[in-house]
């Protein structure tokens, strides 16, 4: 009637060594009425990429709009259902999840309930001939942060809505994706923000009232050109229109010293990045990843990345959803 599956992550950075769970969940395997239950701890089905492991992804990291609006990777506490039509042609998935809001874009102060974090999804596919196959969604996400620190220090508190599309288009010979294969993978997410932040100063922090619209997206494309080796490439994209009043000045001189310190002064910048890959599997087990990021996220101009990458599998693993 059950099923569970559990995931750790053991990290030694800077000397320091922990073990973290990144998902324990159980799924539910005889609801009537083609309905599904997950409780526990879950990547949210927001999103394409949201909901698979990072071993799983075509690129060695996060495209630029998941680190901005999800942190990466969205994980949270709480429960999801799911319900599966019975169709024959077309699959059709609706959803939901009320969730605990421990991680970003929630956080915050540490006693949060279930339903702080609450979301909404549709998930539709289908076949195309015997040689394609394609996946589209749309999903929202509500959460309600209290005092969520954001990397400057500045803390949020209010309301944060985001909207996501994504659509996956595969290719492969009569379905046979052994030899050759071909992906096609896009996201598009706008987040809108309404509320207040406190931007910390040595004597008094400042408050400013906040409200921000935020857009970003990638498009990538993945080719496996013979048995055991793919090639890729990615270009992300995000923008932002902020709009701040001065609440209270604080410790601060002046209300452009304090609308510069809360590091949500929109300037025009609009960062983006263009990612190359070439990856070699010497077998389902293993696969050593070569990346380059021309990325430009930064104001300061732009970084040239080289990522080595080599991921390995042991002992029996289930496959990995469309």
């Amino acid at each position: 009637m059950f099923q569970a599956q559990t995931t750790l992550s053991f990290s030694d950075t800077a000397g320091n060594s922990g073990v973290s769970v990144e998902e324990a969940y159980v799924d539910t395997l005889s609801l009537p009425g083609y309905l599904n239950l997950r409780f526990g701890r879950f990547f949210s089905a927001v999103g394409y990429q949201n909901a698979f492991h990072s071993h799983a992804w075509d690129f060695h990291d996060a495209p630029l709009a998941y680190r901005a609006f999800l942190g990466g990777q969205y994980g949270d506490d709480g429960i999801q259902l799911n319900w599966l039509a019975p169709t024959d042609t077309v699959m059709v998935r609706l959803g939901g999840e009320l969730l605990a809001g421990h991680a970003y874009p929630g956080a915050g102060q540490s006693h949060r309930t279930l339903g702080d974090s609450r979301s909404l999804f549709v998930k539709l596919g289908g076949d195309l001939g015997a040689s394609h196959a394609w996946l589209a969604g749309l999903a929202a996400l509500r959460v309600e942060p209290h005092s969520r620190t954001t990397g400057d220090g500045s803390r949020f508190s209010g309301g944060s809505n985001l909207y996501l599309g994504d659509l996956v288009w595969k290719w492969a010979p009569n379905g046979n994706i052994r030899q050759r294969n071909f992906k096609l993978q896009a996201e598009f997410l706008l987040r809108q923000e309404d509320g207040a932040v406190a931007v910390p100063d040595a004597t008094a922090p400042g408050r400013l009232a906040y409200h921000g619209t935020q857009r970003g997206g990638y498009v990538q494309a993945v080719y496996q050109f013979r048995t055991g080796w793919r090639s890729g490439i990615r270009y992300d994209r995000l923008s932002s229109t902020n709009h701040l009043a001065p609440l209270s000045l604080g410790g601060f001189s002046s209300v452009q010293a304090l609308r510069l310190a809360s590091g949500l002064d929109d300037q025009g910048h609009a960062p983006d990045r263009w990612s190359l890959m070439l990856d070699w599997s010497p077998s389902e087990f293993s696969r050593l990843r070569l990346q380059y990021d021309r990325d430009r996220s930064r104001p300061r101009g732009n970084d040239d990345q080289w990522t080595l990458q080599y991921i390995m599998a042991l002992g029996s693993h289930g496959a990995h959803e469309f």
